[in-house]
């Protein structure tokens, strides 16, 4: 299953069966090796409401629910409109991470921000996988530092992250650093010239987003 470029397609956050986050996107490309969206600011999509609070006051206390409550199977969804940056993301099939490019806007310099996250899984309306708390910020001469490491200890105390997938993000943690330190993989994309053509709307959510099934 491939999706044509211009599709508009999810990419969600499962967990316990039930979607944990949900934001649309449009597929720039999609290959056997690597699958490439894009979402800008506009785009409307659903997460837990306790990190939409900690977005909009800076409480950390809502940072801290947020990860609580996917430990517990107790969160609640919230529409979000998707905000400040445009995103081309690389999905890589069978990786733990995959790697955002925040395109340069009123001065900003182009940046990466890797996220490590299970495998991702095709569906019939995209993509599914789980955010594992974890992220690495690259410049755009390629120094990084790592972001959120209280959060993925605490997630792994929590047992969200278990020993075994631990491992796997360790193997990707390291793998990352090198396609960095050697100028390889996703990090030798030029994308910043790249902006939505004018005849794409927002990309929109398909119908049955929000419900887990078996949608293979």
């Amino acid at each position: 299953m491939t999706f044509d470029p211009g599709a508009s397609i999810a990419r969600r956050d499962i967990h316990h069966d039930r979607v944990w986050s949900v934001w649309p996107c449009r597929v720039l490309s999609d290959t056997a090796t690597r699958l490439v969206v894009a979402r800008w600011p506009g785009a409307v999509g659903y997460g837990n409401k306790d990190w939409i609070r900690w977005l909009r006051t800076g409480d950390d206390t809502g940072r801290k629910s947020a990860i609580a409550s996917l430990a517990d199977n107790s969160w609640e969804l919230a529409p979000w409109p998707w905000q400040w940056t445009t995103k081309v993301i690389s999905h890589l099939p069978g990786k733990y991470f995959s790697v955002d490019v925040t395109i340069p806007v009123d001065g900003m310099p182009l940046s990466w921000y890797v996220n490590f996250e299970r495998p991702f899984r095709r569906t019939a309306i995209g993509i599914d996988t789980l955010d594992l708390a974890l992220d690495l910020v690259v410049a755009e001469d390629l120094t990084y530092a790592w972001k959120d490491l209280d959060e993925y200890d605490r997630a792994r105390r929590l047992g969200i992250i278990d020993d075994t997938e631990h491992q796997q993000v360790e193997a990707a943690r390291e793998e990352v650093v090198d396609l960095i330190e050697h100028g390889n993989g996703p990090f030798t994309d030029d994308w910043s010239e790249w902006r939505p053509s004018p005849e794409w709307k927002l990309p929109t959510l398909p119908d049955g987003a929000l419900t887990v099934a078996d949608m293979a």
